[in-house]
C-alpha cells in the first residue's frame, strides 16, 4: 500500500519531467529562443530536436502514433499468415525499430509529408501555450496521421481476429 502511494505521489513529478528533454535550458520561454532551437534543428535536418520543440497536442499525437503502429506489428506478427504478414509489416516495421517516439520521428528523416512545412525556417509555425514556446504547425498534420493509424489498427485487431478464427 505504501509503495502505490508513493508511486501516486511521484507521478505527476515523473509526468512533469517528461514533457521535453527535462533539461530547464531546453524549454523555449521567449519566441526567440524557440526560433533559435527551431532554425538549429533543421539546418542540422535533425527531426528528434524538432520533435523536442513540438507543442504538447504534436507531441501527443506522435505518443500515439508511434504506439498505435507498434501495436499493429504486435498483431501482425502474432496472428497473420505469413503470405500477407511480410508485406503488413512494411507499414509499421520503422516504429517498431524504435522504443521511443522521438526515436521514430528522428527515424522518418526528411522524407515524409509531415516535415515538409519546416522547408523554411519554421517560425511562422510557432505558438505560445501554457507559457511555453513551441512548434505548432505540424499540429494539423500529426492529428490526421493519428486518426488515420486508429483506424488502421481498429482494421488491424478486426483481420487479427478473422484470422486467429481460421
Amino acid at each position: 500500500m505504501l509503495r502505490v502511494l508513493t508511486s501516486m505521489m511521484l507521478l505527476p513529478l515523473i509526468l512533469g519531467c517528461s514533457q521535453r528533454s527535462g533539461k530547464p535550458e531546453d524549454v523555449p520561454r521567449s519566441k526567440d529562443q524557440a526560433t533559435a532551437l527551431l532554425r538549429a534543428a533543421v539546418q542540422a535536418r535533425d527531426p528528434g530536436k524538432v520533435y523536442d520543440v513540438l507543442d504538447r497536442q504534436s507531441r501527443w499525437s506522435m505518443i500515439t502514433v508511434h504506439k498505435n503502429l507498434r501495436q499493429i506489428c504486435s498483431l501482425v506478427k502474432t496472428h497473420y499468415p505469413a503470405a500477407r504478414r511480410a508485406r503488413e509489416l512494411e507499414r509499421c516495421s520503422a516504429a517498431a525499430r524504435h522504443r521511443e517516439p522521438r526515436a521514430y520521428m528522428a527515424s522518418l528523416a526528411w522524407t515524409a509529408p509531415l516535415l515538409a512545412p519546416l522547408s523554411g525556417d519554421g517560425a511562422r509555425g510557432l505558438c505560445k501555450r501554457d507559457g511555453q514556446w513551441s512548434y505548432c504547425a505540424l499540429g494539423p498534420g500529426m492529428q490526421k496521421l493519428k486518426l488515420k493509424t486508429a483506424r488502421d489498427l481498429a482494421t488491424t485487431r478486426e483481420n487479427a481476429d478473422t484470422f486467429g478464427r481460421q
